[in-house]
């Protein structure tokens, strides 16, 4: 069944009350917007299935298609995405910081064993500095370390 515009916006209204602040002009996402949610969806690695989802979820159940998007709408996806990104990146520096504990790479609030480590590694100051997959890299580096240590 499809609904005219003003339907639309009455049904919305009605079944969707927490949504009634995301705009019903169609001001399309910008050319910017488009940019930064492909890059985020990459890094990401999601398949078409989830993008799809996460696009039907912001729009409010209206689309599947990124380009259909308003630009409140994709401002909204961008930044979940990106603080999705964040979480991740975050775990993966606790990862490497309970690995390294157990090694005794760092000592109290010392960590210049662990800098020292990921300087010689990965050409970078600090784990900080470190890329996604770099992070991934050196938790694997780390983990190889701690099983050749203790086969010693």
């Amino acid at each position: 069944m499809k609904y005219s515009e003003k339907g639309f916006k009455q049904f919305y209204e009605y079944y969707f009350p927490q949504y009634i602040t995301i705009s019903m002009e169609n001001n399309k996402r910008t050319s910017e917007q488009n940019k930064a949610f492909h890059l985020l969806v990459k890094e990401r690695k999601f398949d078409k299935s989830k993008v799809e989802k996460m696009v039907l979820h912001y729009s409010g159940g209206v689309t599947e298609h990124s380009s259909e998007l308003t630009e409140s709408q994709m401002a909204a996806l961008i930044a979940e995405l990106q603080d999705g990104i964040q979480k991740s990146l975050n775990r993966m520096r606790t990862k490497i910081n309970q690995i390294a504990r157990g090694m005794g790479l760092i000592q109290g609030n010392d960590f210049s064993r662990l800098n020292k480590f990921v300087q010689k590694t990965f050409k970078v100051e600090t784990i900080f500095k470190l890329p996604a997959d770099d992070l991934r890299n050196c938790i694997t580096a780390l983990e190889r370390w701690k099983q050749q240590a203790a086969k010693r």
